[in-house]
């Protein structure tokens, strides 16, 4: 992909993500010359140059990514780690202490300069780049509309390197029908010799656009303790945040400490919490706002979103013990709740406003904030958010922007015309692939949740104290939620079908597709949807949509199905929610899994878990298939299953996080309760 790269900044963070060194190239000499220890693909199925040496095993765990090299005098680890809180990787080579003897290493690295969804192609010539030889210190810059970048290394020789790479081919994005050619300048070169059991380091940073460590401070830890000093500065931070996800308390915390697995996705969800400078009130963009923290939709493309932060919050912060993080994000975004509704994402430019049109995302947040209180026992937070919680009830209640509000019937209709007001939100120009105009389910039952929860709320005198006539206010909750669930039950549970209406009064009427969002709707639980209708509609789902990996967005029966993911991108839009598996579904999936069982029964448990975990398995070997060590966003409907769109995705990750979790602690609870 073109996405990728050695150093790929952001340059105005979280957003702004920039390739500034490409792919490094690196040899190692032995007795029979050179062998390079890379490959390029140059066109469609032609790689050069060839693999010199067996790549033993590729790795991400704590303190970064390693590739293991296994050479004839003995094994060569080559480690990358990105430096936390900086645009900045360090590169670390160490050569196993049982070698039969030294090897000589070169690296070259690649240079380029482009917003990471295009490519550089043509002059790659470096504007300007420096060595010091004395003090093993370098730098280039791709002209003066870019950034400089900084290099030192810790041992060996750095020097001058006035190459190119022209004409390396991208697969993936070739099969996306986009640019997939990339030239790259080399402008400096790393030569150093390991004996037996030595490592050397190579730092190679950018500016951060103001947030964050500076590269002055990072080369001069090089400095005064070499890469050792921050490659264990890497391994401490991620073993702390192991440790932290193994002390949450919740029953699960040994499963933790005991899956490499699960400690994988504790520290692939650290790559979605970012930090961001977030102004006080809704506006543009401001360099001097405080910072806060957001989530990262997805890697390689996705910016930080509304909807996908209420939904990833959960498994981000409260599965891995981090619940100070949660607090501050639900708290950054109380204040720009405008309208009853959540931002779809903050602006990036200070000409730029915020645009809202998600008509879920403000029900994910009501969901995220209760979550978040449940785990932590933080009244004062639900004091706090307690007020943007009833002005969002309110402004659903009686109409909000783009025909968001109850109807007569206590459902939430989205009428606008030619809005993706959904999570299924695919729009390729004038075109809304799946609009979902009418009232869908899933909106109705995070509503009813909402109504139950707030309700809940303002009945706790720790939490609700601060509202006039709290009771009184709750008891209107109580009386719309029910109202609700009559409604509910009336228009989403059908004879004509065994599982749950999609969408219901649209412009066409009702939808009775196959599609998962009846999956968060039986995965709330509680008393919305009878336990005989919901076993009922959670089987008859159950057999079309589950995939052995990935939900399906709409069942193969459909006349509309799409189970592949190809072509342009107004063919991937076509097929985004017509039968595309979404990892992110495992969660909603399982929670409907639960809810159609009775877990207060050991035999109802055990089935739950049972199934729950056998669904889990390929989710699990999905961390050694695509994105190494995280969740993809989607695969196909149909076999062969193949992971596809972003390779690591902040829901999935978070949901598989949150339901290892959940099951987890049910088994340790089931012995706890045996003994």
């Amino acid at each position: 992909r073109r996405y990728h790269g050695l150093l790929v900044a952001a340059l105005q963070p979280p957003v702004a993500r920039t390739v500034l060194a490409g792919p490094p190239m690196l040899w190692a000499r032995t007795d029979t010359g050179w062998l390079p220890l890379f490959s390029f693909e140059i066109e469609p199925g032609c790689f050069s140059p060839q693999l010199g040496a067996p790549l033993h095993q590729v790795s991400v765990g704590v303190g970064g990514v390693t590739k293991e090299w296994a050479l004839a005098v003995g094994q060569l680890i080559e480690r990358q780690s990105a430096i936390h809180g900086a645009n900045a990787v360090l590169l670390t080579l160490s050569l196993d202490a049982a070698a039969t003897s030294g090897v000589d290493l070169l690296l070259r690295l690649t240079a380029t300069a482009h917003d990471h969804h295009d490519a550089m192609v043509g002059d790659v010539a470096c504007a300007e780049s420096h060595v010091d030889e004395s003090a093993q210190q370098g730098s280039w810059q791709m002209g003066s509309s870019w950034p400089e970048v900084h290099v030192r290394c810790d041992g060996g020789l750095l020097s001058s390197d006035a190459g190119v790479a022209r004409g390396l081919f991208h697969r993936h994005d070739a099969a996306r029908v986009e640019a997939d050619r990339s030239d790259y300048a080399t402008p400096l070169r790393w030569s150093v010799r390991l004996e037996a059991g030595e490592s050397a380091s190579l730092l190679v940073a950018t500016e951060g656009g103001g947030i964050g460590r500076p590269p002055a401070e990072l080369l001069a830890a090089m400095v005064s303790g070499g890469g050792a000093t921050l490659l264990a500065e890497c391994e401490a931070r991620d073993r702390d945040l192991l440790a932290r996800a193994q002390s949450v308390g919740d029953g699960a915390d040994a499963a933790i400490a005991a899956s490499g697995e699960l400690q994988a996705l504790v520290l692939a969800a650290d790559d979605f919490l970012v930090r961001r400078r977030i102004p006080a009130t809704p506006g543009p963009a401001d360099p001097a706002a405080p910072l806060g923290w957001s989530v990262i939709a997805g890697y390689p493309w996705f910016n930080d979103w509304g909807r996908d932060t209420a939904i990833a919050l959960r498994g981000l912060t409260l599965a891995t013990g981090r619940p100070e993080i949660g607090a501050t994000v639900l708290r950054s975004f109380a204040p720009w709740v405008r309208r009853g509704l959540l931002p779809n994402n903050f602006p990036d430019h200070v000409d730029e406003m915020p645009e809202y049109h998600t008509i879920d995302a403000p029900l994910w947040y009501i969901e995220a904030a209760r979550a978040h209180v449940a785990a932590t026992g933080d009244h004062a937070l639900g004091a706090e958010l307690l007020p943007t919680l009833l002005s969002i009830i309110a402004a659903y209640r009686d109409g909000t922007d783009f025909g968001i509000g109850a109807d007569s019937d206590g459902l939430i209709v989205g009428s606008a015309e030619g809005r993706q007001l959904t999570w299924m939100d695919a729009k390729l120009d004038d075109w809304v692939v799946t609009p979902r105009r009418g009232k869908p389910i899933e909106i109705s039952a995070l509503w009813y949740r909402a109504l139950r929860s707030v309700g809940a709320w303002l009945r706790d005198p720790a939490i609700g104290v601060g509202v006039a006539d709290a009771a009184r206010v709750a008891t209107d909750l109580d009386l719309l939620a029910d109202h609700v669930r009559t409604s509910f039950r009336a228009r989403f549970i059908r004879s004509e079908v065994p599982w749950l209406a999609d969408v219901v009064d649209g412009p066409s009427g009702d939808d009775l597709a196959l599609r998962p969002n009846q999956f968060i709707a039986l995965g709330l639980g509680g008393d919305l949807i009878p336990q005989v209708e919901a076993q009922r509609a959670f089987a008859a789902a159950d057999a079309e949509l589950r995939a052995p990996i990935g939900i399906r967005s709409l069942a193969p029966s459909d006349p509309a199905y799409r189970g592949d993911y190809d072509g342009d991108r107004r063919s991937r839009d076509g097929a985004y929610h017509q039968g595309l598996g979404w990892l992110w579904l495992i969660g909603p999936w399982a929670d409907s899994a639960f809810a159609v069982h009775d877990l207060t029964n050991p035999a109802g448990r055990t089935a739950a878990v049972t199934l729950v975990t056998e669904a889990l398995a390929p989710y699990r070997a999905h961390l050694r298939e695509a994105g190494l060590g995280t969740i993809s966003e989607n695969a196909t409907g149909d076999a062969p299953f193949t992971p596809v769109a972003c390779f690591a995705q902040a829901w999935s990750v978070s949901e598989l996080l949150r339901i290892e979790r959940r099951v987890a602690a049910l088994r340790a609870n089931a012995q706890e309760s045996k003994s």
